[in-house]
Formats: structure tokens, sequence, C-alpha cells
């Protein structure tokens, strides 16, 4: 009996392992049933269902393709502090803020690199032959720059930062802020001696362009040295301040600066500003028509318009009559990262001329144009 009930329990045994060999093989044999199947759903329900689950799955595959670009380049951005190298981007960028947090202005939302150590006095990031062209004038030199950029050292101003763009090819940053000063204030520093609580909100758009090669790392593409970005003293980077306001001032034509001859950088603009900016110095007004998305805005001097009030706007003002405005681009700086273009333009009607900056923003596809944003250069409270 001992020797019965041992071999059967042995068999036991045996065909229990065939069967475990069995699953892990593949073959015929299963350890659990199947699973019974699912109920007959209408077929409007189960297209339904299954748009819904594709748009879900879609979704979450963009969440984690952006999350993994991210990572990347977190990891990417980890590997170069290692290495002492920034990327011209984020170099600029840091340049920029060290240079902002330096004028004497108490800005809300704006916090520097955590590494980033101050600047004392804003004279060292300004090269000797810089100029600093705004609504009131031109300064020229480290000296006459600096005191117009300090000209609200007592004056209690308030900054909100709007946008910061980068255009790399460039070494240009171009930015958009808001600034509320006591209401005897004048835009161009000039205060009255009464202390007023009302305030007065001015927006305005600066263009600096930057010379890096003091902070160029040798043999590394283009990338900055990170230590020099964020702690450098007295390494002179900054050329040329560009200020706009809100406002617009007619010149003679005679007091305007020639237009450049074409577009020094015309390769690194892309197709899709290039065709813009043909449509417009062509006065296509059907083709810039199709750029605009249907909910488009602009912010003009006159106020805002939609699409339809912004075209009729650009047809009336080139109509084959003595008030007819012509139009030619200086400059134009992208930054593709943000879909956002800078484009300076000089307006000539009749005996008048006047400098109109655009600042252009499009969707996140790069497909169609949202919204437009005026400045001048004329200050003008909002």
């Amino acid at each position: 009996l001992l020797a019965k009930g041992t071999a059967g329990g042995s068999a036991r045994l045996t065909q229990s392992a065939d069967l475990l060999e069995g699953a892990t093989a593949g073959d015929e044999g299963e350890l659990l049933p199947r699973a019974r199947s699912a109920p007959v759903v209408p077929n409007w329900h189960r297209s339904l269902s299954t748009t819904q689950a594709l748009e879900k799955i879609q979704s979450a595959g963009r969440i984690k393709a952006a999350c993994s670009a991210r990572s990347n380049g977190l990891v990417w951005k980890e590997k170069a502090a290692e290495g002492g190298a920034m990327c011209k981007r984020d170099g600029l960028r840091n340049l920029w803020k060290r240079y902002f947090l330096a004028l004497p202005l108490e800005v809300s939302n704006l916090k520097k690199h955590p590494e980033a150590e101050d600047v004392e006095d804003v004279r060292s990031l300004l090269s000797q032959e810089c100029a600093c062209h705004h609504p009131c004038g031109t300064e020229r030199g480290a000296e006459a720059v600096a005191r117009y950029l300090q000209r609200f050292r007592d004056v209690d101003v308030a900054v909100e930062l709007v946008h910061n763009y980068v255009d790399e090819d460039a070494s240009v940053t171009f930015s958009e802020y808001l600034f509320e000063l006591p209401a005897d204030c004048g835009a161009d520093g000039g205060c009255g001696k009464r202390k007023e609580k009302k305030r007065k909100r001015f927006r305005v758009c600066e263009v600096i362009s930057w010379d890096l090669s003091p902070y160029t790392l040798a043999g590394a593409g283009g990338e900055c040295d990170r230590g020099k970005i964020l702690k450098s003293r007295g390494l002179p980077t900054l050329k040329e301040v560009f200020i706009y306001g809100k406002g617009m001032n007619l010149l003679p034509n005679s007091d305007l600066p020639p237009p450049a001859e074409g577009f020094a950088r015309d390769g690194a603009l892309g197709p899709v500003v290039k065709s813009y900016i043909k449509a417009l110095l062509e006065n296509d007004y059907g083709a810039i028509f199709s750029m605009l998305c249907s909910n488009f805005r602009i912010s003009a001097f006159d106020g805002v318009k939609t699409r339809d009030s912004f075209v009729a706007w650009l047809l009336r003002t080139t109509e084959d009559t003595e008030d007819s405005v012509s139009r030619t681009i200086r400059d134009v700086f992208v930054d593709y990262k943000c879909r956002t273009a800078y484009l300076e333009l000089h307006l000539r009607c009749a005996d008048s001329s006047a400098v109109v900056v655009n600042v252009v923003q499009w969707d996140l596809r790069f497909e169609c144009i949202i919204n437009i944003r005026e400045y001048g250069a004329g200050f003008k409270s909002i």
C-alpha cells in the first residue's frame, strides 16, 4: 500500500510538472481557464468608446514624449553643467537676467539662477562703445548708457516681466515688460517733487544685442562657459540697447536711418517667417488673411483689432492716395522655440516716417499667427 501510494503521488507530481512546462513553453495545456468573451455592444457605442480610448492613448503618448524630452534635456543640462558648459540660449537668458536685476527696479516675477551672483553695477556689463536708443534720444558710451538705464534710482518703480525671447543665431534678446511709476513721473525719468499715490503704467519692448565672445568656450560649438555666465564681473558684453513704447513719433524722412540692404540672416529666418514678411512687403492681404487664425488679435497703437479689422486697416493704409503708407523692414529676430518673431518696420507717408515694431506670435504648431503686439518710438501710458 505504501509503495502504491508513493507511486500514485509521484505520478501526480509528474503530471503537474508536465502541465507547468507546457504552460511555460506555450503548449496547449493551461493552468487557468480562458476568459469569457465580452458582451456584444452597439456599433455607435463601440465607435465612441474606441475614439475616446484612442484620444486618451494619444494624449498619454504626447505627455510621455514631452516628459521624456524634458527629462533628456535636464540630463543633458546636468552633464553640461558638470563639464562647465552652458548652451547659448541659456547663456543669453541668464546674462539678461543678471543685467535686468542689476537695474534699480523692483521686479515682481523674475528670479535669477540659483548659482548666479548679483551684478553690483550695470556698467560692468556694458562695452565702452555701447549705445542705447530710446524714444527720447540716443545715449552713447558706457557712462551715458548706465546713467539712462539707472534713471529711476531714486523712484519707486515696479516692473512685471511679460515675455523674454532669445534669437540664438543673432545673439539677441528681446523682452516685453510693464513698469509702473508715480503719476508725477515720466517714462524718460523726469519726476516732480510731490509724492502721489496714483500710478502710471507703461508697456515696453526692449531689444539687446550681446557680444558673447568673452563667454564662449573654445571648440565647444558655440557653448558658453557656465562659470563666467553666472559669476563673472567686469566682462563687458552688452553692445546695443533699443527701447520702444506704446506710442508713435513721426519724424522727417531725412532723420530716419536708411533700411538695411536686404536681410543679413535671410537664410536663418525659416519659410514661415519669410512668407509673412514677403506678403507684408508685397501688400498681399489675401495671403496675410490666410495666415491669421480666426481669433487673431493685434494690440495696436489705436486699440485692439481683429483679423478682419486688421486686414481692412492694412488695405486702407496702402491705397493709391496721398496718404498711402510704404513699408520697409530694418531688422528681424526670431525665437523659434517660442514661435515668436520681432520685426522692426520703417513706415513712410508723404514727408514723414515712423519706426514701428511688431512682435508676431504663432501658434504652437507654427501654422497660424495668433497675435501681434505693436510698439513704436514713443512712450504712452496705458
